[in-house]
C-alpha cells in the first residue's frame, strides 16, 4: 500500500469527490480568464487520452470540461463507487500528470523576448528608415519598437491551436502568421504584417521575426509518409507536406 492509498483510505465521501477534483482537473490553466482557455478543447482532449492510457478501470469518467456536469456525476456515484476508483488513482495519476506535461510542453513555451533573443528586436527605439536601414545590414527581420513580448506571446496563444496536433508532435516547428497590423520589417528591409513563429520543444522557447508574405504562406512540415502500404515504406523520402499558415 503506498503512501497515496493509505490517504484516501482516511477520506469520506464529500472528501473522496474532492479528490477527484484537484487531481482530474486538467494540469494546464485552461478555464474561462486563463492562459490556455482558447485551447481548453484540445488540451482537455489530450489530457483524457493520456489519463485513458494509465486508468485502471472507469476514473476517467469524472472528468468533464464543465464543473456542474463532473459535480452531477460525482455526486451521482456514492462512497462504495468512489472509493476504489480513487485508490486505482491514487496509483497512476502523478504519472499521468508528467506525461501530459512532457507532451504539451512545446504549448507551453515562452514567447522569446528582447532579453532572451536580441536578434530580431532593435536596441533602442529607431524610425522606420533607421530600421529598415539596419534590417538590411544584419540581414534580418526586426520588430518595430512598440511590439512588445506580451503582444507576442498573445499571438502564439491564438496561433498554436489549428496547428495543435503538429506542435504536440514536433521537436521544432515552423508555421507563417498574418497579423493584422504592420509588425516589422523583412531582412529586406520592407514593412511586413507577416511574421514566422518558430516553437523547439526541448527549450520551450518560442521565438518570432517579421517575414516576407512569400515566406510567411510557404512554410511546411514533413508530416510521415504518404499511404501505410510497403511501396511506400521503401520510399521513406516521400512525405506528405502540410502547409502551416494562419491569419489573425
Amino acid at each position: 500500500m503506498n503512501p497515496s492509498e493509505k490517504y484516501v483510505l482516511t477520506l469520506n465521501e464529500e472528501q473522496l469527490r474532492d479528490y477527484f477534483k484537484v487531481h482530474l482537473d486538467c494540469p494546464l490553466p485552461i478555464k474561462p480568464g486563463e492562459r490556455y482557455y482558447l485551447l481548453q478543447e484540445e488540451l482537455l482532449e489530450l489530457w483524457k487520452n493520456v489519463c485513458g492510457i494509465h486508468e485502471r478501470d472507469v476514473e476517467t469518467k469524472y472528468i468533464f470540461d464543465d464543473d456542474d456536469e463532473r459535480d452531477f456525476q460525482l455526486s451521482e456515484d456514492g462512497y462504495n463507487e468512489l472509493k476504489p476508483l480513487a485508490i486505482n488513482l491514487s496509483y497512476w495519476i502523478e504519472q499521468a500528470k508528467n506525461e501530459f506535461l512532457d507532451r504539451s510542453k512545446s504549448i507551453t513555451s515562452i514567447m522569446a523576448n528582447s532579453n532572451i533573443y536580441k536578434k530580431h528586436f532593435p536596441h533602442k527605439k529607431m524610425d522606420i528608415n533607421d530600421l529598415k536601414k539596419l534590417a538590411i545590414k544584419k540581414d534580418a527581420g526586426y520588430f518595430f519598437h512598440n511590439i512588445s513580448s506580451m503582444e507576442l506571446d498573445n499571438i502564439l496563444i491564438k496561433t498554436i491551436k489549428p496547428f495543435f496536433k503538429q506542435i504536440i508532435e514536433s521537436e521544432t516547428i515552423r508555421y507563417g502568421v498574418k497579423c493584422n497590423k504592420q509588425m516589422g520589417v523583412t531582412d529586406k528591409g520592407n514593412s511586413s504584417q507577416y511574421i514566422l513563429i518558430e516553437i523547439n520543444k526541448s527549450s520551450a522557447i518560442s521565438h518570432a521575426y517579421p517575414c516576407s508574405e512569400e515566406k510567411a504562406k510557404y512554410c511546411q512540415t514533413s508530416k510521415g509518409n504518404i499511404g501505410n502500404n510497403e511501396d511506400d515504406k521503401r520510399n521513406s523520402e516521400q512525405k506528405k507536406e502540410t502547409k502551416l499558415y494562419y491569419e489573425l
